[in-house]
């Protein structure tokens, strides 16, 4: 039986091997052949789901024929998300060309998944053209103003921006992740450390690169969101003047406010991003799409508003990212103890499966913990915004309920808590509503 020997690694570990110019052709061609049978079975595809969409809008006027959305865009993700599983796998059977050109594999699979990124993106894009229905949102309760004249059927900007700005979250992080490791363990092999301090200093800096690189990109959110999403400075000065009033009244400064511009009842949210402290780029912001603003009472708004002010006073996006790092970190050390036992106890056949279990680990537990972080995070706010901020319960309740019926994606119950469960929570609050104002209001 082997052992993980750290005293045995150097820095020639990490030393890139020459290519010979052949070998190097022959291995690039064998990846990029298999990385090109997935691209190309996806865009077969979508190009015959995309005729089929073309189809469908054609009959939908006439009686008895219905598009149906949902079905439709929850099948174009599960293509994507298939064809995104198959180039992992790929590369994860592949070790030879892993060990021999790192980089260059790594910049296959990223390319490949791009090129599958950008065939789902054009593909939604031709649901864009489908007439969406605004329940409960005609006639306008605000006119159209100028910024909104040109409508957007979703939240997406055009062009490849959006996926660049992505990637660029998605690098930001794992360089603050690698430096971490590998400054660490260099520094720790130059001060000629034990394998076993060595491995505690590799290990403890690896939190602190994954808590840096997700403090950075917590706090750089509000930026990321306005590259890639469409928005605008508000531009309603009544809602403004609401907006500011309500932040003075609970104590907080009020961050810059944004307008995403999305219509015909698409996406119906307000979000808040960044940390209260941040400064130029890293400045705080409270997002509202048009459709939300448009579509909403002054006071369905102000109960919005108190709920989006209460995730800030309740520091959630800190303590959402400190959650994040403890399940990450422990997480990462989990799964890579449970691939290095499998190396030890499985045929080495099998390694790539190990190494697959324990990607899936990383990802998957993360994913679920922050998941039901942010659920109870959302009825926290609900709370707080009536139990302090002095919203109305029953108001609240309907305006959850006209989300819901409006088809707002965040009220589906997997990415927030059911709406059902929120209003099962808001109705234990109303017998205890004040029934003249709150500290809030008198406040003014």
């Amino acid at each position: 039986m082997s052992s993980l020997n750290f005293s045995d690694v150097s820095a020639d570990t990490y030393a890139v091997t020459p290519m010979d110019g052949e070998s190097t052709i022959s291995l690039v061609r064998e990846m990029a052949t298999l990385a090109a049978i997935p691209i190309i079975l996806l865009a077969l595809w979508a190009d015959r789901e995309g005729n089929r969409i073309a189809e469908r809008l054609k009959a939908a006027g006439k009686p008895g024929e219905e598009f149906n959305l949902e079905e439709t865009q929850a099948g174009i993700h599960i293509a994507g998300l298939i064809a995104f599983i198959t180039q992992i796998v790929l590369f994860l059977i592949n070790p030879e060309a892993r060990e021999e050109y790192p980089l260059l594999s790594v910049a296959i699979l990223v390319g490949a998944i791009s090129i599958q990124n950008t065939v789902m993106n054009r593909l939604e894009g031709k649901l864009s053209k489908v007439p969406r229905p605004r329940p409960d949102l005609v006639p306008l309760l605000r006119p159209k103003t100028p910024a909104a004249s040109t409508p957007l059927q979703s939240g997406a900007r055009p062009g490849a921006g959006p996926w660049l700005w992505m990637m660029v979250t998605v690098v930001s992080y794992m360089v603050f992740v690698h430096a971490a490791l590998m400054g660490s363990f260099l520094l720790a092999q130059k001060l000629g450390l034990p394998k076993g301090w060595m491995a505690a200093v590799v290990l403890g800096s690896g939190g602190i690169g994954i808590f840096l690189g997700l403090a950075f990109n917590f706090a750089l959110a509000p930026f990321h969101l306005r590259k890639i999403l469409p928005t605008t400075r508000m531009d309603d000065p009544q809602l403004m003047a609401r907006i500011e009033a309500s932040f003075t009244k609970a104590g907080l400064q009020t961050p810059e406010t944004w307008v995403i511009e999305t219509q015909n009842g698409f996406w119906q949210n307000a979000m808040v991003a960044g940390f209260s402290w941040g400064k130029g780029w890293f400045k705080p912001g409270i997002f509202f799409t048009r459709s939300l603003i448009q579509g909403y009472s002054d006071a369905e708004l102000e109960t919005i508003i108190r709920h989006e002010i209460s995730h800030i006073a309740l520091s959630h996006l800190p303590r959402r990212l400190f959650f994040s790092v403890a399940v990450i970190g422990s997480t990462t050390v989990a799964s890579g103890v449970g691939f290095f036992l499998a190396q030890l106890l499985l045929p080495p056949a099998m390694s790539p499966i190990g190494l697959l279990f324990a990607m899936i680990l990383m990802v998957g537990v993360p994913f679920s913990s922050v998941i039901k972080q942010i659920q109870r995070h959302e009825e926290e706010a609900d709370r707080y915004a009536v139990e302090t901020l002095g919203a109305e319960a029953s108001l609240l309740i309907t305006t959850l309920k006209k989300l819901e019926k409006a088809g707002d994606p965040h009220q589906t119950g997997r990415i927030r808590p059911s709406v059902q469960a929120r209003i099962d929570e808001l109705e234990k609050l109303i017998p205890a509503e004040a029934p003249a104002s709150s500290d809030l209001d008198q406040a003014a």
